[in-house]
């Protein structure tokens, strides 16, 4: 793997962590917009980095198909996490601190699926969500964990060499 694969990871770890930033901002349910326009930019840049022809459209219907098939309870959990934030002072510290890993992981996972298909030679038109969930699962958990662990989002969200 070359210099624009490692690249490409440079992207994929700063918008991880732009994500656990943006999972910070403490009015419900705009954390989670702001999280999906921040992994739908990461797909944009990663495809343009990879002189891939996209428009907007194939990266939000990529993104879509790809993070449906995560677990409900997953998704449920995110969820759960930004309405946390209704509850005075016991929601917001508690969403303060789960959303931003939840935010970082997903971002990640979502980018190391689509640097491993760019780097493949693949094409937003060719992307295959179905084949992919498996790798998105395995990114997502492993690096859900390392958050759970107390790992720093900086090298959470760093590649694996």
């Amino acid at each position: 793997m070359g210099d624009k694969y490692a690249e490409g990871s440079r992207l994929v770890s700063t918008y991880a962590k732009w994500a656990a930033g943006a999972a910070l901002v403490p009015v419900p349910l705009v954390d989670m917009v702001a999280i999906t326009g921040l992994q739908i930019k990461m797909i944009t840049d990663l495809a343009e980095h990879y002189d891939t022809p996209f428009r907007q459209e194939w990266v939000r219907g990529s993104l879509a198909a790809l993070t449906s098939g995560i677990g409900s309870t997953k998704l449920a959990y995110g969820l759960g996490a930004s309405l946390l934030k209704v509850v005075p002072v016991i929601g917001s510290y508690g969403a303060m601190i789960t959303l931003p890993a939840l935010a970082a992981a997903t971002t990640y996972a979502v980018g190391q699926v689509f640097l491993q298909h760019f780097e493949s030679g693949g094409t937003l038109l060719t992307f295959n969500a179905k084949n992919m969930r498996a790798h998105f699962e395995r990114e997502f958990s492993a690096r859900a964990a390392d958050q759970t662990q107390g790992q720093p989002l900086a090298e959470a969200a760093s590649p694996v060499a």
